[in-house]
């Protein structure tokens, strides 16, 4: 309620003491103060010409509605309250309690569900995903999902890969394929490369580069022999 602080747009109230910072009197005299003042944005009237400067002090004196139409002949001894309110507050009779009733929280309505079905537990795993994919960095670091993060982010090997440039002598190369889960092919109009999860090869077919040797033909019969699908990309 009201405007918060730094990024917050709202004002949490958390305790009696910041109800009446807040508005000047305590909760459970909220409902009296609104039906003086009434609540456009709810459709509460109130009563005209009755704002918190003078709901307030009323209240205060005189506890709520009740006590405040009890003595309505002595509001006048209050500070700025003449007799053209008092006539206001007399007419608008109906209106204040009418305003309170509709001011109100009803807290004895049977609701015949327990309340163990509103609790929710969030799954942070499932949560930093989503966050993180859609890049809610702000969402990320107001559910407390940072310290995860970082654990993650240290879990993660680094990955160093190998370049070797491809010969005759291919048998240690292919072993080394097999300790892949996945290799790739990949043609760039002068040579191929294969690749797999940790380390790279090349293949130069119109030029030599360190005397490769090793055919196009025997390279993907290679790998098809290795169980490996090969798929060839041309830029």
């Amino acid at each position: 309620m009201g405007k918060g602080e730094g990024k917050n747009r709202f004002k949490v109230l958390e305790s009696d003491e910041d109800v009446v910072e807040q508005l000047g009197v305590k909760p459970d005299v909220i409902p009296d103060l609104f039906g003086l003042i009434g609540d456009k944005s709810d459709g509460i009237p109130g009563v005209r010409k009755v704002g918190e400067k003078k709901a307030v002090p009323m209240l205060a004196k005189y506890k709520n509605l009740e006590g405040i139409y009890e003595n309505i002949d002595k509001l006048t001894e209050l500070p700025g309250i003449g007799k053209g309110l008092i006539k206001n507050i007399e007419e608008d009779r109906e209106l204040a309690f009418l305003s309170r009733d509709l001011a109100t929280i009803h807290t004895d309505v049977h609701v015949d569900v327990s309340t163990e079905k509103f609790t929710f537990e969030m799954n942070s795993e499932k949560t930093l995903d989503l966050f993180s994919k859609l890049e809610f960095k702000s969402l990320i670091k107001k559910f407390g999902l940072e310290q995860e993060e970082e654990e993650r982010t240290e879990e993660k090997e680094e990955i160093k890969r190998e370049f070797a440039v491809l010969s005759d002598e291919t048998d240690d190369i292919f072993e080394e394929l097999k300790a892949g889960s996945r290799a790739a092919v990949f043609y760039n109009g002068v040579g191929f490369a294969i690749s797999n999860d940790k380390k790279s090869w090349y293949l130069p077919i119109f030029h030599k580069y360190l005397g490769a040797k090793i055919s196009v033909h025997g390279l993907c019969s290679k790998c098809l022999g290795l169980g490996y699908r090969v798929y060839i990309f041309q830029v």
